[in-house]
């Protein structure tokens, strides 16, 4: 069995979710063999197995990285020497040598270069970048090095998947090169239509995420967003998941955007999708997200669809810490009275105070604060963690615990608002 058998194998298996660890096993075990034999495509589908696997190999990801180094030093060298043979067939034929011998050395050239291209296509690249940033690796001085690659093999032919997953690589890494970014939506604008739903959410984030705030690029995709969540309802190809609405909501968000009507016609859609989602599909870091992105459009259809969510999904969605922060600073911009599920949040923060970072915690008593809610024994045991980290809090987080306990705390007890001020005394004299 050769080592694309044994890649094609792995991808077929891990395509249909069957257990194949020993499989899995053996790759991880002999990946600078297998992947040195194996084509770019191979390579691509074992990456993208090990991503969905959610098996991390060190090894594999340095025999890829490797891989992938020496094809990008090759084609540099390639075009160094393409452009110097053109330099030099002007400054040759000036001294009299023969045009059709310079000509069939610069066809050599080509010709090696092509058979590399055929080899190593932008799809392979997009995939394997994208497997990377699946498994949190992100080998930013790779991606950096693709970027002249990449701006040389996007065409107007180039698949759209290829670029749905470079847009999910680049900003998952953080890389931003605006040159790249101009090029891919110089494509994807023509093609929004023919994203499906998901792709959208993708390719919208990704670009918000990075601050390339393309108008067009924006405006074509909330168009095809009120089409579909309008007009074209009743086609099952444009159903939105609760993922892709997310990340719509968030990406429109950021950039700003304007339109009302598109965060009036993504609420309908939350609203029909939780009709019919199971379980498995909605939890507290995709409810908090959801809400923290429409929070500041006050779409009032809404507030009821998130407190309708949160109710029937509270016994079986668990909440981290940070999303209990995001949900009750949601409910405080959004002036949501729903006693059942701040009560709820309140006695989560109060069972779970240590678990949370310093800052989300000082963050949850604002937001508990703005709502009116208090509880002596959280907002003791927050001030003995606060107390216990002096020297990690800054001047803005204690300009948020004094906020916190500034209102109807202060009147309650006044020695954990005295305690705060000492803690506040302290910083001046540190600062």
């Amino acid at each position: 069995m050769t080592a694309d058998d044994i890649g094609l194998m792995l991808n077929a298996f891990t395509r249909q979710k069957h257990n194949c660890e020993e499989i899995l096993h053996y790759v991880d075990a002999h990946a600078k063999r297998l992947l040195s034999e194996c084509s770019f495509r191979t390579t691509a589908l074992v990456a993208n197995a090990f991503a969905k696997s959610e098996r991390h190999s060190r090894v594999l990801i340095e025999t890829i990285s490797n891989r992938l180094k020496q094809e990008v030093e090759k084609y540099t060298l390639n075009k160094r020497n393409t452009t110097g043979s053109i330099d030099v067939i002007g400054t040759a034929l000036t001294e009299g040598q023969s045009g059709s011998e310079l000509e069939s050395n610069v066809q050599i050239q080509a010709i090696s270069t092509s058979r590399q291209e055929k080899q190593f296509n932008i799809i392979d690249v997009a995939m394997i970048f994208n497997a990377f940033a699946k498994m949190e690796e992100h080998p930013l001085e790779l991606l950096n090095a693709y970027i002249p690659w990449l701006m040389d093999h996007i065409q107007s032919e180039t698949p759209t998947l290829s670029l749905v997953l470079l847009c999910h690589a680049y900003s998952r890494s953080g890389v931003v090169n605006k040159d790249l970014y101009i090029k891919m939506a110089h494509v994807l604008i023509q093609r929004v239509n023919a994203l499906n739903c998901q792709q959208l959410g993708i390719v919208a984030l990704a670009y918000a995420k990075t601050k390339q705030s393309i108008p067009i690029l924006f405006f074509r995709i909330a168009d095809e967003v009120i089409y579909r969540g309008t007009v074209a309802l009743k086609f099952k190809r444009y159903h939105f998941d609760f993922q892709s609405l997310e990340q719509l909501s968030q990406a429109f968000t950021r950039v700003g955007f304007q339109d009302q009507r598109v965060y009036i016609v993504l609420t309908t859609l939350l609203k029909r999708r939780l009709k019919t989602a199971g379980t498995d599909e909605i939890d507290g870091d995709l409810i908090a997200s959801t809400l923290t992105s429409m929070a500041p459009h006050h779409v009032e259809a809404f507030k009821t669809f998130i407190t309708d969510a949160i109710m029937r999904t509270k016994d079986t969605t668990a909440y981290s810490t940070g999303a209990i922060c995001r949900v009750l600073s949601a409910f405080g911009k959004l002036k949501i009275a729903h006693k059942s599920i701040t009560e709820a949040m309140l006695n989560q923060a109060k069972d779970r105070v240590n678990e949370f970072q310093i800052p989300v915690l000082i963050n949850t008593l604002k937001a508990l604060a703005k709502l009116n809610k208090y509880n002596l024994n959280l907002i003791k045991e927050s001030l003995k963690r606060c107390s216990m980290h002096l020297v990690h809090l800054s001047t803005i987080d204690i300009a948020n615990l004094l906020s916190a306990l500034s209102g109807k705390s202060a009147q309650t007890n006044k020695r954990y608002f005295a305690q705060t001020l000492g803690i506040a005394t302290y910083l001046s004299y540190r600062n």
